[in-house]
């Protein structure tokens, strides 16, 4: 072969390609090409996956709805759909997202969380945003179901459509269709590419193979499904919600938030407490605390404050106190002792030394004092609620032990119905013979660390190990349903 002929030859090859890449494409070009088609990939499977969790439940007899308005921001944002689960009427309860007929606009929906139940059995809704509640209580009958998936975003088109944002929707079917498009990228490098008989067994030329009909069958199959899954989520989640037009909302900007559906923090302020220490301060506090309840009655803590990671509800995010190393916290304004109150908070601890949880002391700073109200836990892990009036102690106990690492909600409450202890919603131990605490005296609320001098079974005072989501009612036993629903509230 002559030279000129080997050189047209190599030409030839070059241009032709390898079996496994026609086009002839450098290795830097094979693997932009592999991982852009992987990117669209992932962002077809993403979107269609989303459309799933959006409209699939509708199968079940639940309701998928859009939320176009913003008051219960920062949990739910504008464009979220929210799939509500038909519920009974014992399970609308306080700190439950709900989705019912708006009282104030009919043909309405309205998606906001039960502040309060009416002895009358109406439902008093509140946006998380909002700084009152509804000015409109509702029936349970208005109810089409409990909130129980959130999923982030994927209504936005539907906003943008109620909107007159067509801008947005095409940017969006842009977006899409680029997706579907970039996950053609690599087929080159699947397969060898075809011979054509008519040219003497020599391979098409791959703009012609792209122009076949096969190809543009394919694609325009995959954007038909693509648009077909897109419509049917559209039409499952047409259904839009209000989170509510009212006079006392104050609505926050959207964000598209990553929290979790429910949240501790606003089932508990949802039943109007006296105290809430959150833990979430940013910065980090060193010495401090804030009182979310709105009191104003901020902690102190004793030492350097430590905050840890670990938390009971995902839905808050923030911190939890770390009271390792003889740490507590108290209120920095002295009051009188409440005779009908409760207090609760999350805790964890694998400690086998016990320690005291919560009390109300005479002292702020010193570890001895007149005290009363106390919870503590023993050295078996079991907890222990106690009061004495007219300085006369008595306890009640849990049957279990709670020292095994795990984080745990528990709950006190005295009033004329007696002493009850709650542990993860539920009622451990309870006493109808003392209806009244120790009286006499003003003092703090301490958690964390007190004097429990001659309390049966009390071993240090000191608590080790992690607190969250503190609250005290200083004026109310809540009741069992709404101790239930605190704890509920931290299951995503």
């Amino acid at each position: 072969m002559l030279p000129t002929e080997q050189a047209a030859a190599a030409d030839a090859a070059a241009t032709a390609g390898s079996p496994g890449n026609p086009k002839g494409h450098s290795i830097s070009q094979q693997w932009l090409r592999v991982l852009g088609a992987a990117l669209g990939r992932v962002v077809v499977i993403l979107a269609l996956m989303m459309m799933g969790w959006a409209s699939v439940p509708a199968v079940l007899g639940w309701q998928p709805t859009t939320v176009v308005s913003g008051s219960m921001e920062p949990t739910i944002s504008v464009g979220d759909v929210v799939v509500s689960r038909p519920m009974g009427a014992e399970n609308l309860i306080p700190g439950r997202v709900v989705l019912v007929d708006d009282p104030d606009h009919a043909g309405r929906l309205r998606l906001h969380r039960i502040a309060a139940v009416n002895p009358d059995g109406s439902l008093v809704l509140r946006g998380d945003a909002n700084a009152a509640n509804d000015s409109t209580s509702v029936w349970p009958s208005a109810v089409h179901g409990v909130g129980y998936l959130r999923i982030p975003a994927v209504g936005l088109p539907i906003v943008w459509m109620g909107r007159g944002q067509w801008a947005l929707v095409v940017i969006g079917v842009v977006v899409l269709a680029g997706a579907l498009a970039m996950t053609r990228l690599d087929r080159h490098f699947a397969r060898p590419g075809r011979k054509d008989v008519k040219s003497g067994g020599r391979r098409r030329a791959d703009w012609k193979a792209w122009l076949g009909p096969a190809r543009r069958t394919s694609c325009m199959v995959l954007f038909l499904v693509a648009a077909a899954g897109l419509a049917g989520a559209a039409v499952m989640t047409a259904p839009t919600a209000h989170a509510a037009f009212s006079d006392t909302s104050s609505n926050q900007p959207n964000t598209l938030s990553s929290r979790a559906f429910f949240s501790c923090t606003a089932a508990a302020l949802a039943d109007s407490p006296s105290l809430f220490y959150g833990f979430n301060d940013s910065p980090k506090p060193a010495t401090a605390v804030t009182d979310s309840s709105g009191a104003g009655n901020d902690g102190t803590f004793r030492m350097t404050a430590a905050t840890s990671t670990s938390i009971p509800c995902a839905g808050d995010g923030g911190n939890s106190a770390d009271l390792a190393g003889l740490r507590y916290i108290a209120t920095t304004t002295a009051s009188s002792g409440p005779t009908v109150f409760s207090y609760e908070m999350w805790f964890r601890t694998s400690s086998i030394l016990g320690g005291k949880l919560g009390g109300f002391q005479d002292s702020k700073n010193n570890a001895l004092g007149t005290n009363d109200r106390n919870l503590y836990m023993r050295a078996d892990g079991r907890l222990v609620f106690g009061v004495a009036p007219g300085g006369t102690m008595q306890t009640i106990v849990s049957p279990a032990a709670y020292n095994d690492g795990a984080w745990h909600h528990t709950a006190v409450t005295l009033s004329s119905a007696g002493m009850k202890l709650y542990v993860d919603g539920v009622q451990v131990a309870s006493s109808a013979s003392a209806t009244t605490a120790r009286s006499g005296y003003t003092g703090y609320w301490r958690f964390g660390d007190g004097d429990l001098t001659a309390w049966p079974g009390a071993g240090l005072s000191a608590f080790n190990g992690q607190v969250d989501n503190i609250a005290v009612y200083d004026t109310a036993a809540l009741t069992q349903a709404q101790i239930l629903a605190h704890f509920q509230a931290a299951a995503p």
